[in-house]
């Protein structure tokens, strides 16, 4: 029976893996500008899924207010406020560094 250097079933991608490391630390590690475009695809999903949900508990509270249910529109408005500003806080320090 022949050798092959090929891997083992499940175990592709394995060959440069080191017993004290885990793996090859030096096939990783990305470029800066990478680094950062892959933080700022980031914040913006963050951003974009915050109004996601404000636009949701914004709904949720006007149909509290009409139902005359206070309590829970009141706590709605608190959860649509807190996504609001952190949304706001993320997008400011997307936008301050990517220098826009």
């Amino acid at each position: 029976m022949a050798q092959t250097n090929e891997p083992l079933p499940g175990q592709a991608g394995l060959a440069n893996t080191s017993l004290l490391s885990g793996f090859d630390n030096r096939e990783i590690s990305p470029n800066p500008h990478e680094k950062q475009a892959a933080i700022t695809a980031l914040r913006r999903d963050f951003v974009a899924e915050a109004l996601r949900v404000v636009a949701i508990k914004a709904a949720h509270a006007a149909e509290d207010i009409e139902l005359g249910d206070d309590v829970c529109a009141e706590r709605g408005l608190g959860i649509v406020i807190a996504h609001v500003k952190e949304a706001a806080k993320t997008f400011r320090e997307m936008r301050r560094e990517v220098g826009q």
